[in-house]
């Protein structure tokens, strides 16, 4: 009562005299496999339209794959943040992921909490709300983690703005 996803191979063996002796046939059921990458298609569609900042990085910190969300936050090209060193590509604008927060994600799994990057007069120039999740694939025996991003900005410049009304004449 439903479509099947088949995939079929075929070989034909000839005979000495060029008449056909034998076929060999093999048709697997691919459905699984195709309802899998159709869900890995909408999970894409959905990390790359996130609001939010999102990255997969290897052990060596190095980013691997990022959505256009983290590239607009940190005004760079996707080329720019792809193979980037996560450490390198906000410490150079001021921001510390330090051996404690990677210390803490290697422990207890994960780490959330707020990075803030300051400009030269020391106002904030991007302030973030950060999640970092370790991920153990038992399949490839890898691990990765997942690194997202909100930009909390406005919010902490209206806070900053806020509490210079309430404590200044």
């Amino acid at each position: 009562g439903h479509y099947i996803w088949v995939h079929d191979k075929g070989q034909v063996f000839m005979g000495d005299d060029g008449r056909i002796e034998k076929v060999l046939a093999i048709r697997l059921d691919v459905s699984e496999q195709k309802w899998i990458e159709d869900e890995l298609e909408v999970d894409s569609i959905i990390i790359e339209h996130a609001a939010e900042g999102i990255a997969v990085i290897d052990t060596d910190m190095q980013i691997k794959r990022c959505n256009q969300a983290l590239c607009k936050t940190l005004k760079k090209d996707k080329s720019q943040v792809e193979s980037s060193d996560l450490r390198i590509i906000l410490n150079g604008r001021q921001a510390k992921i330090d051996d404690s927060i990677l210390d803490t994600v290697e422990t207890e799994g994960s780490w959330r909490g707020e990075l803030n990057l300051f400009d030269d007069k020391n106002e904030i120039c991007l302030a973030s709300r950060v999640s970092i999740q370790k991920i153990f694939l038992d399949t490839t025996q890898s691990t990765h983690y997942s690194f997202i991003h909100s930009d909390i900005t406005d919010l902490k410049k209206t806070q900053s703005a806020l509490d210079t009304l309430a404590n200044v004449d």
